[in-house]
């Protein structure tokens, strides 16, 4: 296990680094200059041209990427351009309320879609299974930032149950800390939930058929046992697959949901960056997404080999 993820690491080293070149590419490309966002209104020729000198953003775009790029492998993301922060920092500051956030939402997304698929799956054709899916389309029809919006309205402002906006620190007041991660977090299992369900549905309802489960149903054996050792286990496999692009995308930060509660995440750190041409910031920010959605692909793949013995290391045997 250990050769395997340290080989697994070791290739993602040229996937961050192709990442890391069309994303530097794409914001050089983007429309827009941060110099002239800078020199504010009206601002004479001169006045941009200094200030795009200071930010070196008058060499070529080979060079400033093959000196970003020095500097990263150095563990440096370079400064904000808006306000001269390292990246590093400020990326430092705000991946904690987004990983808080990606493992509430990460952990209601599997309990309820968890509970809505085993309804389902166990009773393919019933009308628990029609409602259930009834309600996994509705799920994931609905926007998350409408989701949110809802939630604020009945949960937060008319019930007064949660804050409406805003976080508290787990390790300040872990009560508040919890009302505050909530909604949020609740909001992200009703958009992604609807996945797991669909996917652990139909796994459930194609392993009832295999005939070792008939078998096992002819010796009589109790339905429980049954449905944890021959069922679930081989209705997982998808599930594992489709949870770990959920949780990349967790951890990238739901922009959408956390500006919807300025939940201080990744997500509304990335939306202003863009806004404000912010080179370093929004690099540094893609940077954390890619990494994310290979660890989440690391993580699925050593799930297999633990809910498949025949899985090993990434392959069949």
């Amino acid at each position: 296990m250990g050769p395997y993820v340290l080989r697994r690491l070791l290739d993602a080293v040229p996937v961050l680094l192709l990442a890391s070149l069309l994303i530097f590419a794409g914001m050089r490309l983007a429309p827009g200059d941060p110099a002239e966002m800078l020199a504010g209104p009206d601002p004479s020729p001169e006045t941009i041209a200094a200030i795009r000198d200071a930010l070196g953003l008058e060499r070529s775009i080979p060079i400033q990427f093959l000196l970003w790029l020095r500097a990263l492998v150095a563990g440096d993301l370079g400064l904000s351009v808006v306000n001269g922060l390292p990246v590093t920092e400020l990326v430092t500051d705000r991946i904690g309320p987004t990983l808080e956030l990606a493992a509430a939402g990460m952990a209601l997304t599997l309990l309820l879609g968890g509970l809505l698929g085993t309804i389902a799956g166990l009773r393919p054709g019933s009308v628990t299974d029609r409602v259930v899916s009834a309600l996994a389309s509705l799920g994931l029809s609905t926007p998350a930032f409408w989701t949110g919006i809802l939630l604020i309205l009945g949960f937060g402002l008319n019930l007064g149950w949660f804050p409406v906006a805003g976080r508290t620190a787990l390790a300040d007041d872990p009560l508040e800390g919890l009302r505050s991660l909530a909604l949020p977090a609740i909001t992200h299992a009703i958009a992604s939930a609807p996945l797991v369900a669909r996917f652990l549905r139909d796994g459930i309802a194609e392993a009832q058929r295999a005939e070792h489960v008939r078998m096992a149903l002819a010796k009589g054996l109790p339905m429980g046992r049954i449905v944890r050792g021959y069922v679930l286990r081989n209705a997982l496999i998808p599930v594992v697959t489709v949870a770990g692009v959920i949780l990349g995308n967790l951890i990238g930060g739901s922009a959408l949901v956390e500006i919807v509660f300025s939940w201080p995440g990744l997500g509304t750190l990335l939306v202003s960056a863009i806004g404000n041409r912010d080179y370093g910031v929004v690099q540094g920010v893609m940077l954390v997404v890619v990494a994310g959605f290979l660890l989440s692909s690391l993580v699925v793949d050593l799930l297999y080999g633990l809910l498949d013995p025949r899985i090993r290391h990434g392959r069949s045997r």
